[in-house]
């Protein structure tokens, strides 16, 4: 898994070795490119230069395919405008890439993203306005293509997002006071809206799952350090305080979730001015939140993209 809802890779499975922050906006407000690793064995973060993206980008949308890549597409360059271009990060390497052909449509930030094994989808974000269309990007060939079944009825805008299992995700929420849910399938490559909306508002969840029976939202504008959980096999969303963060932080929705299939990880955020590094741990198997400070991120920053691989 990886960043599932936020950075995401699709699996479910344990293995997974490394989990990835990219790019945000740090303490000056500028835009970042840098790249973070947590090693999910000593659950330690540092610097990975190589893997550096090509452009800054500020909430873009990022995924991977669990085993040989990652996946950055679009997000805000440091002069403030949105971008289409994008990037790819191989494993094996630990380098990034320019991959033209991955390029979205039109430029996007703030969007939603989702993935499977074998494909990543963005939806909505700012593209310049609020937006609703969805994009499909195939992991083989590094191709992406405009995916209109699986554009939500409304605008999806800075949400939470959760990957899921191999067979469906979901959008939750977002900015302008939005309820709303989408179920996405990933068979038909379609979205539906949920037939429930969410307990109250939120933006810029951070969104986690172990891939199998549950998912879970993390942190956000309004719900500061709250958590709340997805349970896959009836899609009931419901609050869990177990899974609250240890720090009120906003902007987590695309701030470096990671996930391994045991636990997820959420680093940075901000709130009010005030930037973090701090990186919470939610164990899957209790669905409880721990601060983990080896897993600190090396620059405060927020507004980030997550991704997990298995690669050694």
């Amino acid at each position: 898994l990886s960043g599932f809802g936020s950075g995401v890779s699709a699996g479910g499975a344990a293995g997974f070795t490394v989990g990835y922050c990219g790019g945000g906006i740090s303490t000056s407000l500028v835009e970042l490119l840098t790249i973070e690793g947590i090693d999910y064995a000593t659950d330690i973060n540092t610097a990975r230069t190589d893997a550096d993206m090509n452009d800054e980008r500020r909430q873009p949308s990022h995924f991977s395919n669990g085993s040989t890549k990652g996946m950055w597409i679009g997000g805000r360059e440091l002069d403030n405008n949105a971008i289409s271009a994008a990037d790819t990060t191989t494993f094996a390497t630990e380098t990034t890439a320019i991959s033209t052909d991955a390029d979205s449509g039109w430029t996007i930030w703030r969007c939603s993203p989702l993935a499977t094994l074998t494909d990543g989808y963005t939806t909505g974000g700012l593209a310049p306005s609020n937006d609703n269309r969805c994009q499909k990007t195939v992991f083989a060939t590094e191709v992406t293509s405009a995916n209109t079944d699986g554009d939500a009825a409304g605008n999806v805008l800075e949400n939470g997002a959760i990957s899921g299992t191999t067979v469906k995700g979901y959008h939750i929420g977002g900015d302008g006071g939005n309820t709303t849910m989408y179920i996405f399938t990933y068979s038909t490559d379609t979205v539906a809206t949920h037939t429930d909306t969410m307990p109250s508002t939120n933006i810029g969840q951070s969104g986690l799952t172990d891939g199998v029976t549950n998912g879970y939202t993390v942190a956000g504008w309004q719900g500061l350090s709250v958590g709340f959980k997805m349970v896959f096999s009836t899609d009931v969303y419901s609050a869990h305080t177990d899974g609250d963060r240890t720090v009120d932080a906003m902007d987590t929705s695309q701030n470096a979730p990671s996930d391994n299939g045991v636990a997820g990880y959420v680093q940075g955020g901000q709130m009010s001015g005030t930037f973090h590094d701090e990186c919470d741990k939610m164990t899957y198997s209790t669905g409880v939140v721990a601060a983990v400070t080896d897993a600190d991120l090396v620059v405060v920053r927020a507004a980030t993209g997550g991704f997990s691989t298995n690669a050694v």
